[in-house]
């Protein structure tokens, strides 16, 4: 089945969020200038008018992509989360820089388009994490804590499936060193809570790389973005200079960084990522016209991706 750039899909627009037709647009100027377009998944569903909708998830792969391992930029697991997603439909121009210096790339559309259309948080259920399924969802493939098999018997939805699927193919084909998966964060309505009018990075992978994920704070909070320095997370993890390090969580972002997981009935190595930023830029539902500096934080992160870049070579290069 084919499938094309939707057309009126009718997007959740109160919060001024940009038409998910105009972040497939912007991400399609990639294929003109040569790169790959992969499907990773297709989204059958319902906008909240009650119209089904066919949504499309994309990956784009820079072209001339060979051995070495390059650079990952993730966008739109969760759904009521709009700025990393229109973020990164203004800094396509970035992204076809870093490649045209030879850094290589892979990047995605927004991974939950159905959720970002309605400002749900997963594809069937606008918050409530008992009832919602995440498409970043790895704990099927993860392995427990003795490593004698999954987390989980199998995956939470069938999105989650096809997302780990595809990202366990490109660890092998495009394999990752320094990858980015751009989310946000609501803050906590727990007054005591380190989250209550701040957020936190989250980071997986070798110590010695942490700095980068530092730097995102640093970024983060340069462009007015209020960050937990410590304290620890509503789950008991702590929180270091505003970095929470390798939290065990089942996302995809635990997945990239393991060196083995289990698939297709047994345990395999696979390529593991040196360092995963998680970047979160907070913010309070109730309060209205705060995603426009939440994308230039997001796109301020962004903008140093070169520079990251070059401070993970500097520290890995004798091992590559």
């Amino acid at each position: 089945m084919s499938i094309e750039t939707p057309l009126r899909v009718g997007t959740f627009q109160k919060d001024s969020r940009l038409p998910i037709e105009e972040v497939y647009r912007a991400l399609e100027q990639l294929t003109h200038h040569g790169w790959e377009q992969q499907r990773i998944h297709v989204q059958e569903g319902k906008t909240g008018g009650g119209r089904k909708v066919v949504l499309p998830v994309y990956g784009y792969i820079s072209p001339q992509w060979h051995e070495n391992p390059g650079l990952w930029v993730l966008v739109g697991v969760h759904g009521e989360e709009p700025a990393p997603s229109n973020a990164l439909a203004q800094h396509v121009r970035t992204l076809l820089m870093l490649a045209e210096a030879g850094i290589p790339i892979l990047c995605t559309s927004i991974l939950n388009p159905l959720g970002y259309i309605k400002k749900w948080r997963y594809p069937n259920e606008l918050w409530n994490p008992d009832f919602g399924a995440s498409v970043g969802d790895s704990e099927h493939v993860l392995l427990n804590e003795i490593e004698s098999g999954p987390r989980t018997r199998k995956p939470i939805s069938f999105d989650a499936e096809c997302i780990t699927v595809w990202a366990l193919t490109q660890c092998v084909q495009h394999p990752p060193v320094l990858v980015f998966d751009h989310h946000e964060d609501e803050f906590s309505p727990e007054p005591d809570s380190p989250q209550a009018r701040a957020s936190y990075t989250y980071y997986h992978g070798e110590h010695g790389l942490v700095r980068i994920a530092e730097d995102v704070v640093d970024v983060l909070h340069a462009n007015d973005m209020p960050i937990a320095q410590d304290g620890e997370t509503a789950f008991g993890e702590k929180i270091i200079y505003g970095v929470v390090r390798n939290a065990v969580d089942g996302s995809v972002d635990e997945l990239i960084s393991a060196p083995r997981v289990f698939f297709r009935g047994g345990k395999i190595e696979k390529p593991a990522a040196k360092a995963v930023i998680i970047i979160e830029t907070g913010f309070d539902p109730g309060v209205p016209h705060t995603l426009d500096q939440r994308v230039v934080a997001q796109g301020a992160v962004m903008n140093r991706y070169e520079t990251y870049w070059n401070m993970m070579m500097h520290k890995i290069l004798p091992s590559i």
